[in-house]
């Protein structure tokens, strides 16, 4: 695998709640997608930690990364060629 890929995929709903009520306290729901040419995820605060599969010094493994909301500045966090790292997770410290 020589060539390394971010591959994301989305899948970016809203839903919607209808004022409708059938029964005690019931609301219908529905997804309905979200158009693409409305996104903006550059105005997106949030980061996003994700695992990988791919080379890394020429080896194949697992690292983790973080990047933006947008998908740009990926940042490899963990760069460790001989350890695959996987599942990440937040811990109470924020760390």
């Amino acid at each position: 695998m020589k060539s390394a890929g971010i591959f994301i995929s989305m899948i970016l709903t809203l839903t919607v709640v209808n004022g409708a009520v059938r029964g005690p306290n019931r609301q219908r729901l529905r997804r309905v997608p979200s158009p693409r040419a409305e996104l903006d995820l550059k105005e997106v605060a949030f980061k996003i930690v994700y695992e990988t599969y791919r080379e890394t010094e020429g080896r194949p493994n697992w690292e983790l990364y973080l990047i933006n909301a947008d998908g740009s500045n990926p940042i490899n966090l963990t760069n460790t060629p001989d350890v695959d790292e996987m599942y990440p997770h937040a811990s109470g410290d924020g760390r």
